[in-house]
């Protein structure tokens, strides 16, 4: 049977979203995967190993964690899906009542994300489709147990607002887990023109620093509407290979405040909406 889908609003032409949707939508996203070089015969493995280095080790790194893989049970939800490889790893954990695979195109979704679904081994009972806007998600309020944002925050041109619509998804004292790899100061600029230049085609960049990340979500959690608001935070992602000397350097740049200046790890960051009261 087909994976069930559950649809929200979209973006209307003119939106720079529509943009976007529309490269996935028509085809033109896997015709840029089947280009991109590596060593699997899935294309999308291939693009996650380029451009998401630290995505998979990120996923394993939490599940693991003491405290971090309690959080991701019951009911689940991944943000920007793109090929769905999360949602098939996520649904395969025996505390996951269910995975919800939210992203802008309905095709992209049911039949790139079904591919790597079930090339994954993933729980296709466990897990649905969400067609929509993250800015608008079609869930009610505090449905989810935990969520997951990879590497897609810095593609909104509107992060508060996302952050404010996930975290009203979420049930108090659940998680949003998200993955960011902030600029450093000295490159920000830099950073800026190259994201200026990749947003002249289908999807948005927008490199932001760790103090703009902070200044981001102090906003976002700040209690609003009957909402108790909500607190985060950030986590430095251990390295996959870790070299004794880069540790070592990376120790001392975070002891003399200078990590973030030169050279920011990547951040998990947990965000937990308040119990309230």
């Amino acid at each position: 049977m087909p994976i069930e889908i559950v649809r929200g609003r979209v973006p209307e032409p003119g939106e720079r979203e529509f943009q976007e949707m529309m490269h996935y939508q028509g085809g033109q996203a896997e015709e840029d995967a089947a280009s991109t070089p590596g060593p699997s015969d899935e294309p999308w493995e291939n693009v996650v190993a380029l451009h998401e280095p630290m995505s998979r080790h990120a996923f394993d790194w939490i599940v693991t964690h003491p405290e971090l893989g309690g959080a991701v049970h019951g009911k689940v939800l991944d943000m920007a899906a793109g090929s769905c490889w999360m949602t098939a790893l996520a649904s395969r954990l025996a505390g996951v009542e269910g995975v919800w695979a939210l992203d802008l195109s309905e095709r992209f979704l049911t039949e790139t994300g079904t591919r790597m679904i079930r090339r994954l081994e993933g729980c296709e009972e466990k897990i649905r489709f969400a067609v929509g806007d993250f800015n608008n998600m079609p869930f009610e309020d505090g449905y989810f147990d935990c969520a997951f944002l990879f590497a897609a925050l810095h593609h909104s041109l509107a992060p508060v607002k996302l952050l404010r619509e996930a975290i009203r998804c979420i049930r108090p004292g659940g998680s949003l887990l998200i993955l960011e790899s902030p600029t450093s100061l000295v490159r920000i600029a830099r950073g800026r023109r190259k994201s200026l230049a990749m947003s002249a085609h289908a999807v948005t960049e927008i490199a932001w620093t760790v103090g703009e990340y902070r200044y981001m979500l102090d906003l976002a959690c700040l209690p609003s509407g009957g909402c108790p608001g909500a607190s985060y935070r950030l986590l430095p992602l251990p390295s996959p290979n870790p070299s004794p000397i880069k540790e070592a350097v990376k120790a001392a740049l975070r002891l003399l405040g200078l990590e973030d200046v030169l050279k920011p790890p990547t951040y998990i960051i947990q965000v937990r909406p308040s119990e309230g009261g």
